[in-house]
């Protein structure tokens, strides 16, 4: 999966042009075909409609019950691009068409300890129409004694991409 977009743009200021090349030799009965259409959904972590919301750049990251609905007419490929990574909490609960799910994590010194379902369950798949219910809340920081010794010393904030295609 291609994880990229701007968070910050709302759909209808963006255009999303993708090229593939394909290079077959040795399959004359292979078909491509091209189809377009379908809903982007790439959200930052300010579009969540959250209780409370902290963020400090690279320092400190903070969401308490951030909600988003989504309706899906087709299929709904999704992945969270970010996740906390450094010290602190995630919270996800999922009310899908196929069900419910959730999905507790704990960050303690960059060592991830989950409580019920495998990462991929939670953080990326496919789901079929129907309607979406996420909520989410995390802390993700950086603490102030082991801040010179990661590789990577900084917080992020969780964004979060949605396709709702239709899949041929």
């Amino acid at each position: 999966m291609i994880r990229c977009g701007f968070f910050d743009l709302s759909q209808d200021d963006i255009l999303l042009n993708i090229s593939v090349w394909l290079n077959c030799s040795g399959a004359s009965d292979l078909k491509v075909t091209a189809r377009e259409g379908g809903t982007v959904y790439i959200l930052w972590f300010g579009e969540f409609d959250a209780n409370v919301l902290i963020s400090k750049a690279f320092t400190i990251e903070l969401m308490l019950n951030g909600k988003y609905t989504f309706h899906i007419n087709n299929t709904f490929i999704y992945d969270f691009v970010t996740f906390p990574t450094r010290q602190g909490f995630m919270r996800v609960k999922w009310a899908t068409p196929n069900g419910k799910s959730r999905m507790n994590m704990l960050i303690v010194r960059d060592r991830v300890i989950f409580n019920g379902h495998k990462y991929n369950v939670i953080f990326e798949g496919i789901g079929p129409s129907g309607e979406y219910k996420l909520s989410t809340s995390y802390l993700n920081y950086v603490p102030i004694l082991f801040r010179n010794r990661l590789e990577m010393p900084y917080a992020c904030p969780v964004y979060f991409i949605g396709l709702d295609v239709s899949l041929t």
